[in-house]
């Protein structure tokens, strides 16, 4: 058995072998791809365990990554995985789901802990905001914590440190968390929960009036074919004008069994999607009840309210510092 490699390891290699980063293979192909922000000539961490843990390579289709943080916006934001919309089985998988499954194993083995025994606060949380590499834990000469971008030293140098005190981020976090959950309290705040709640609401009422419209046409065609055959038995139709109508007659009961389809899938992706939102806020509501009045932020608050976080490099002209928390919920 080959022995196993991480993702630092991996995007190295890669490198090595000038194996082309997927935002220029697609450029490579006329494709007018952009991902800006992000250092595309070089592999990085990020980019090779979102490879690893996307199930399109399993034969599986995925969608709602991300959505509109508003109906009043135009703005994207990543979606937590219980929202997202899979589909399994779309097309022919190029690993077998065993190879999947026992690399995400991996992944949730590969979380580090310290000295003490217990998981880092932000193991496996904080992502560079320029190539897209992890950043890890230092600590200088004068006991100072601070946290860098590995890309700085180990991807051919092609980043910048993207330095962050480890006191400084623990106490922003803390603050954002904090935040979270007074507004989840705030009930003067009318949440975008409630539009897209109402739009579905305005969506379901009007599939189900046209699934009900659709059904009506369909006795209504059934009804007229029963009518006209009986007619022709009874001599009433003559053949070719009885094969005409009926053809007509069967071609609009394909064309309304397909609309009723669509409409009956619809309805069915709609109340899946309800019930998936319905969960999701459930979970929220227990996360926050549960940690609501905490003191000390821990692994666990990080873990339960966080996706990741990008750190951006320090202005040093204005000493500002871009941080983006990627939330959970």
């Amino acid at each position: 058995m080959n022995k196993e490699i991480g993702v630092t390891k991996i995007a190295q290699i890669l490198n090595d072998k000038g194996i082309l980063t997927p935002t220029k293979y697609k450029q490579s192909q006329g494709i007018n791809f952009k991902n800006q922000g992000k250092n595309i000539d070089y592999w990085c961490e990020s980019t090779v365990s979102k490879i690893l843990k996307n199930e399109v390579y399993i034969g599986n289709l995925v969608q709602g990554y991300n959505k509109k943080v508003s109906y009043k916006s135009k703005k994207m934001v990543n979606q937590p995985k219980s929202e997202w919309i899979i589909v399994e089985n779309t097309h022919e998988p190029i690993i077998t789901k065993e190879q999947f499954y026992k690399v995400q194993e991996i992944f949730k083995s590969k979380t580090r802990r310290c000295k003490n025994g217990e998981v880092h606060i932000f193991a496996n949380k904080l992502v560079c905001l320029d190539c897209g590499t992890k950043l890890y834990k230092c600590k200088n000469d004068r006991g100072y914590i601070y946290f860098s971008c590995k890309g700085s030293k180990k991807l051919y140098g092609t980043c910048t440190p993207h330095s962050i005190g480890y006191e400084n981020l623990k106490n922003l976090v803390t603050e954002k968390i904090k935040e979270k959950i007074l507004a989840f309290y705030d009930f003067d705040n009318i949440s975008d929960d409630l539009f897209v709640s109402n739009d579905n609401l305005n969506k379901a009422k009007l599939l189900e009036n046209k699934k009900e419209t659709l059904s009506k046409d369909m006795e209504s065609i059934n009804k007229a074919i029963k009518e006209l055959y009986l007619n022709k038995v009874n001599g009433k139709v003559p053949e070719d004008v009885f094969e005409d109508l009926n053809y007509s007659f069967l071609f609009d009961k394909s064309i309304k069994q397909k609309e009723l389809t669509k409409v009956e899938n619809d309805l069915s992706n709609l109340k899946e999607k309800e019930l998936n939102s319905k969960f999701i806020k459930e979970q929220k509501e227990k996360i926050i009840n549960h940690f609501k009045d905490f003191k000390e932020l821990n692994y666990d608050i990080v873990n339960s309210f966080i996706d990741y976080i990008e750190i951006g490099e320090k202005d040093k002209k204005t000493n500002s510092q871009d941080v983006v928390i990627h939330w959970n919920f």
